[in-house]
């Protein structure tokens, strides 16, 4: 978690994920990813938020 090891904030490690959950909605509401790939997204997502104890 680099990221987080180089010291970001918690808005800001908020902020990225928002983001980036953002684009695989608008991706796969576009078909340019499946159900799977967003499912995985949003499981990585959630774990990163759990590791971080936001």
């Amino acid at each position: 978690m680099l990221y987080i090891e180089e010291g970001h904030s918690s808005i800001s490690v908020y902020t990225f994920l928002t983001e980036a959950m953002y684009e695989i909605g608008k991706r796969w509401q576009e078909n340019k990813i499946s159900v799977a790939d967003e499912h995985f997204a949003t499981t990585t997502c959630d774990y990163v938020l759990t590791r971080f104890q936001l």
